[in-house]
């Protein structure tokens, strides 16, 4: 990294004030920022993403990886998919409330970690090769990790940021069609008066207001799709299950016919229900939690 680039980064004093410098990189003003490998700018997947990075940067949403949303073959053959996503740092705390608000009426997906109160979520899959996973948005990093991202920055700057909400938004849809997640933030940047826009546009300068509190405050339930019944109807049971199973109690006679059905009663209750019958037509039965 260039003297002059350190010492842009190194001056910022909080997380809202490191957008600046990120939005320069990500428009080739700067040439380098901290942890990335010096003197390389953004992948050419994300080119027609910088208007929309950089908007959020300077709006307090300091980015630190996106993708665009994406299906094809690769270079090795592969077939490779992507889901539009973004991830990076908020100490804004209405910022933080109006990111989650519109990306819930959109349908998205948020990943959220708060070191401040403890509250950490899982990471989600964002990319996948021959359907196997490969990349994941919404990890939390612990304190050496974020040194080793963010080296060079001022010590406040990087107590802000190692404070502040990491927050990842995902489309919930493999390729192009994930490309909507862009939309939808570039609507709020702007501050359209569209279906994402109007009184949820970014401000040109976050309020240093505290997220704790936010995330502190009652927020309204969200709806939960109707639980889906796993139960199905018995089936006969061929020669080579009925093999595997216990003679009768009785007359120590195998099976000779058969069924299974699976009785889903409620979470945890998924029972795996067996009925059998040998040669002199004695019936019996035996019933397993199958999860």
């Amino acid at each position: 990294m260039s003297l002059r680039d350190r010492r842009r980064w190194r001056a910022p004093q909080s997380v809202a004030g490191l957008g600046e410098p990120m939005a320069l990189w990500l428009e080739g003003t700067i040439r380098s920022w901290p942890g990335y490998a010096p003197r390389y700018g953004p992948d050419e997947e994300t080119a027609h993403l910088v208007p929309t990075l950089a908007a959020l940067n300077r709006g307090g949403f300091v980015t630190v990886a996106s993708q665009p949303g994406q299906a094809g073959p690769g270079v090795d053959g592969q077939w490779w998919e992507q889901r539009a996503a973004v991830e990076g740092y908020i100490s804004d705390c209405g910022l933080y409330e109006r990111l989650l608000d519109v990306a819930d009426e959109a349908g998205l997906i948020t990943v959220t970690n708060d070191p401040v109160l403890g509250c950490y979520e899982d990471p989600v899959v964002v990319t996948t090769c021959a359907g196997e996973p490969i990349t994941r948005f919404g990890h939390h990093l612990g304190y050496r990790d974020m040194h080793v991202q963010w080296p060079h920055i001022s010590p406040a700057a990087f107590a802000d940021l190692y404070t502040a909400v990491s927050l990842a938004v995902i489309a919930p849809e493999y390729g192009a069609g994930g490309e909507r997640l862009w939309h939808v933030l570039g609507s709020l940047t702007a501050g359209n008066d569209g279906a994402y826009g109007g009184s949820t546009a970014l401000p040109s300068r976050p309020a240093p207001v505290s997220h704790v509190a936010a995330c502190l405050a009652p927020k309204p339930a969200r709806s939960v799709p109707p639980r889906v019944s796993r139960s199905t109807e018995p089936r006969s049971l061929a020669s080579y299950e009925l093999a595997r199973q216990e003679a009768c109690w009785r007359c120590g006679q195998p099976p000779v016919e058969g069924t299974h059905a699976w009785d889903d009663r409620g979470d945890y209750q998924l029972l795996s229900n067996h009925t059998f019958k040998c040669a002199n037509g004695h019936g019996w039965r035996h019933s397993t939690d199958g999860g």
